[in-house]
């Protein structure tokens, strides 16, 4: 643990100290549940407009657990309301799990933290279950706020191996890396409404498309230069941080039609945030492999096995290197890409992403009799 993280750490025994007591004395503590039902938040934008992987938490779940048993919370603009709108939608739909987003509350540090304890305290008193994705790690208020959340009970999901959270994140609860999360309906959609491009008389194209910051601008400035002599058509399709999203009809067509996909794992750099944080599985390694294309980016931790469903990316001279083999030998690349394909859409079908969480959860589980091999 570091200097830090020792704010963190004192909120955390404080949450868990208030919702153990609060817990001890609540009338629900004991109260059978008749099955279990789940409770999604986001703001109003983000259903709107809805963020990576919000609308496939929901269907993937709807899948899970069944349709009636889903639920979502939409929190107006601002946040003066978030507590109350998040409470009476808590009075009235009763649920026995609760999905906390960290971006709807306040973003700031005190008040952040104070929303996040009240909201614990309450979740504690009602005997229900919190679960949160923390997208973005090295952000520490953020990382207080899920601390708080689930000092007493659920747990944390995380696109790092969950080892980096040891000293950061005050208890073991947490379950990483995951992949993005996305439903059997969605996956199956995309495959079908947008066409895959496998046949290409002219140079393979190879493509990044996402927002483009530091560090990540520099490396792709420094790839599309040691790529120029190789035979690939490198595309970048961005955004500057705070620019309009990328219409999901063009994202994907991007994505369906490239012959790779090109994905970097790092960190926004920015203030509050800790810099010494390894790389993360971002949401692009499972959206390259749903969208069928041949994945290059850097190796993390987890399932995916590099050379097996991926190529890996260690510095851009080495993948110039790298692909000008690898084009001698298509057979290769298109055995990379279809056991990248075929890795998340067994997993996709076969609920991974929710009988993960419920191992995790062991006797809070959405189904609890739920037995994991």
């Amino acid at each position: 643990m570091k200097i830090r993280d020792i704010p963190t750490y004192v909120f955390f025994y404080v949450s868990r100290l208030v919702c153990a007591l609060i817990s001890a004395l609540s009338p629900y503590r004991t109260k059978p549940h008749p099955g279990s039902t789940l409770l999604i938040e986001a703001g109003e934008l983000g259903w709107r407009e809805p963020a990576p992987g919000l609308l496939d938490i929901e269907q993937s779940a709807r899948e899970y657990i069944g349709s009636d048993c889903v639920f979502r919370v939409e929190v107006p603009l601002g946040t003066r309301r978030y507590l109350r709108t998040v409470i009476d939608r808590i009075k009235t739909v009763q649920p026995t799990h609760f999905f906390y987003d960290t971006r709807t509350g306040s973003q700031g540090i005190v008040r952040g933290l104070v929303q996040s304890l009240l909201l614990a305290a309450y979740l504690s008193w009602k005997n229900i279950v919190p679960l949160t994705i923390l997208t973005n790690f090295p952000a520490r208020k953020w990382r207080r706020q899920v601390s708080v959340l689930t000092a007493r009970n659920g747990i944390i999901l995380i696109l790092l191996d969950p080892t980096v959270g040891l000293g950061r994140i005050p208890h073991a609860r947490v379950l990483g890396p995951i992949f993005m999360p996305f439903s059997r309906e969605r996956l199956e959609d995309l495959r079908r409404r947008f066409s895959t491009v496998r046949s290409r008389t002219g140079q393979p194209v190879l493509t990044f498309i996402g927002s483009v910051y530091e560090p990540r601008a520099t490396t792709l400035r420094h790839v599309s230069e040691a790529l120029a002599p190789v035979s690939v058509d490198f595309r970048v399709v961005s955004r500057n941080i705070g620019e309009k999203k990328i219409a999901e009809h063009e994202y994907w067509s991007v994505l369906r039609s490239s012959d790779f996909i090109f994905t970097t794992s790092d960190h926004v750099v920015e203030s509050g945030a800790d810099a010494d944080i390894p790389p993360h599985m971002v949401y692009r390694y499972t959206e390259a492999l749903v969208a069928e294309g041949c994945l290059i980016a850097p190796i993390v931790p987890g399932p995916l096995v590099p050379n097996v469903h991926y190529i890996p990316y260690l510095s851009p001279e080495q993948l110039a290197d790298d692909l000008s083999t690898l084009l001698e030998n298509p057979e290769k690349i298109e055995n990379i890409r279809i056991a990248g394909s075929e890795l998340i859409a067994s997993r996709v079908e076969g609920n991974a992403w929710w009988t993960e969480i419920d191992h995790k959860l062991g006797a809070d589980a959405l189904k609890p009799n739920l037995i994991v091999e």
